[in-house]
């Protein structure tokens, strides 16, 4: 079997990680899937619990906006292996 699954996120690895794999994936001519698991419930929660839920709505607007910044990025990155 050549493939390689890969796990996809925003931590200080991602790029060690990416560039393993599609290396190990190009040596032997494999696929690469790229899996960015869900953002934990946690990342959407208020920190201050008087008030904070004011501001929920700007957490998860950030949240998903970078998730979607790094999903672009990646997809840019394998357009050019």
């Amino acid at each position: 079997m050549k493939s390689v699954v890969v796990h996809v996120g925003l931590d200080s690895g991602q790029d060690a990680r990416f560039r393993v794999a599609v290396d190990i994936v190009q040596a032997f001519d494999g696929h690469l899937t790229c899996v960015q698991p869900a953002t934990p419930i946690d990342a959407y929660m208020p920190v201050d619990p008087f008030g904070g839920a004011a501001f929920i709505g700007d957490s998860f607007a950030t949240a998903r906006k970078a998730e979607d910044d790094l999903r672009v990025s990646v997809e840019e990155k394998l357009g050019k292996e």
